[in-house]
């Protein structure tokens, strides 16, 4: 099923929710909106659902306007946070619920529900109740029961978030299996960017009602377009600059207040910025580079602020003329370099994982 929602708008009374937003997605595609909570991700789901109406705006099936067909006939599987279980009903009740709701025959029932039991391992839960079942396990009941009558759409509300982090872990696993065999179009939405990367195979940012960018994953972590992305993805290193130009470089000088001495950058492109205009400039804290001599460009000598053991990494706090700069080091890379607190260092930041965009684009 490819779904067009075309310049949609909704209001709550004068809270504004969503606004002009059109987006595509298409057939077979598992598709992850990724924002904070209260960006509208959860209305954009009800709306392609059918359980609230737009304000503005058209939501389209395969080319077919849908906006006046009601929730029961759109062919939808929705799977709510909460799980939302029949708790005097046990898991094989609950998962036979909506073939019961469409007149089934009893042994076409038994047939699919045994089929789904087994797919998702809940054979020996099957005549518990919910009460019975672990978090885990219940969303694994919710998944079944939402794809148990093959709808042509999965829209999947927030689904992990109530687990621990083996078990969203398992069900990622078992979610991505089962929507790469069914190709079944599947919109997901998450404040969690790990769900993103494991599960999407493209990735829409929504902020303040809006789709800030979407791509593929390597395009939205390496190539954000706007600071809100960056900080939200997690880049830690974003600057002010404004665009330069000597001898034929581009160049961007950084302009924080903080900086004791000027610091100048030099960058692959201007793409469609120009002389003198402010920018940002970001780059991932694992492409800064701590050197023993300097490179040839982009190559500063600093000091180390912090060190913090993150685990397998070591995050490196470091100083170049009162800039704070992040770099994520291994542990192997410290021990060689031998580094410590206050130490001396070179920061190289290549210009290939530079990322420019404009100052003024973000909201």
């Amino acid at each position: 099923m490819n779904i067009l929602l075309k310049e949609i708008s909704k209001k709550f009374g004068s809270q504004i929710i969503l606004k002009d937003l059109t987006l595509e997605i298409k057939a077979g595609e598992f598709h992850v909106l990724l924002g904070p909570s209260g960006e509208g991700k959860t209305t954009i789901l009800k709306i392609i659902a059918g359980l609230i109406s737009p304000d503005k705006g058209q939501v389209i099936f395969n080319n077919i306007v849908m906006n006046k067909i009601p929730p029961q006939k759109r062919k939808i599987g929705f799977l709510f946070q909460d799980f939302a279980l029949f708790p005097h009903l046990n898991v094989y009740e609950n998962i036979a619920f909506p073939l019961k709701t469409r007149g089934i025959r009893k042994t076409k029932i038994k047939k699919l529900v045994d089929k789904y039991l087994t797919l998702f391992k809940l054979n020996k839960h099957k005549y518990k109740y919910p009460h019975q079942l672990s978090g885990g396990e219940k969303q694994k009941v919710a998944l079944a029961r939402a794809l148990i009558f093959s709808p042509k759409v999965l829209l999947l509300d927030e689904p992990l978030s109530h687990l621990d982090a083996w078990q969203r872990d398992e069900l990622r696993k078992e979610l991505k299996q089962i929507q790469t065999s069914t190709k079944i179009t599947t919109i997901y939405v998450t404040h969690d960017q790990s769900d993103a990367i494991e599960l999407a195979d493209k990735i829409s940012i929504i902020h303040k009602g809006r789709i800030e960018q979407t791509g593929k994953i390597e395009e939205i972590f390496y190539h954000p377009k706007s600071k809100f992305i960056a900080s939200f993805i997690g880049i830690k290193n974003i600057f002010k600059g404004k665009v330069l130009k000597y001898n034929h470089k581009n160049i961007v000088k950084i302009y924080e207040k903080c900086l004791t001495k000027e610091l100048n950058l030099i960058i692959n492109t201007y793409n469609s910025f120009e002389k003198g205009q402010k920018v940002y400039l970001c780059i991932h804290p694992e492409n800064v580079l701590i050197e023993k001599q300097a490179k040839d460009e982009n190559c500063f000598r600093g000091h180390i602020r912090e060190l913090i053991n993150q685990g397998p990494i070591i995050c490196a706090i470091l100083d170049i003329n009162g800039l704070k700069v992040y770099s994520f080091i291994t542990k192997e890379k410290q021990n060689e370099l031998k580094l410590e607190k206050n130490r001396s260092i070179w920061v190289y930041l290549p210009k290939e994982h530079l990322i420019i965009y404009n100052h003024t684009i973000d909201i």
